[in-house]
């Protein structure tokens, strides 16, 4: 489902185009170097920091509190 996301997200780009494959591989780099978990916090950082995306990660992050109580 990331990788559908990525590519109607980079669809209007005059760049090569993004593929299902390229994203695979990109993600399984990402788990063996990193961790998904890590890689997903290092997201909502990022987003966190842009005005656009901000109240998402609040929103993300108040949903995350009642399962760590």
């Amino acid at each position: 489902m990331i990788g559908e996301v990525l590519i109607a997200a980079t669809s209007h780009l005059k760049k090569q185009a993004i593929t299902i494959n390229n994203i695979d591989e990109a993600l399984d780099e990402i788990a063996e170097n990193i961790g998904l978990e890590e890689f997903g916090s290092d997201i909502l950082t990022e987003l966190g920091k842009r005005p656009m995306t901000r109240n998402l990660v609040e929103v993300v992050e108040a949903e995350e509190k009642p399962a760590e109580a």
